[in-house]
């Protein structure tokens, strides 16, 4: 395995014997691993060590929630509406960014997905 010399194999082996990544196989687990993952992803004086190994936990939690969590494929339309509706904002507020008050009343994405 190939390392730049910024990467520390001494560091990384101590950041590995602090959280042992493994597979997650319980909601405790996930969680745990979620509260590690977070704490070294808001750190900005993160090391080299640390981003490594928060890498490998994301790969771990993405694995455990596409198992346990699965999402639907969303729509476009899904999607533009879940925004307007979470920001609520309403399609007239759309007028200056799509260009005319007719096109926005035309389009039938504010009506159904």
């Amino acid at each position: 395995m190939i390392m730049d010399s910024t990467f520390g194999r001494i560091a990384f082996t101590d950041l590995l014997s602090q959280m042992t990544p493994k597979v997650i196989e319980t909601e405790a687990e996930y969680e745990q691993t979620l509260a590690v993952v977070e704490s070294l992803a808001f750190n900005q004086n993160r090391t080299a060590e640390q981003t490594a190994l928060c890498k490998l936990l994301v790969l771990l939690v993405e694995a455990y929630e596409a198992e346990y969590y699965p999402m639907s494929e969303a729509s476009p339309v899904g999607v533009l509406n879940h925004i307007l509706e979470a920001s609520d904002t309403k399609p007239a507020d759309l007028v200056g960014l799509i260009g005319s008050n007719s096109c926005v009343r035309d389009c039938e994405w504010h009506k159904s997905d």
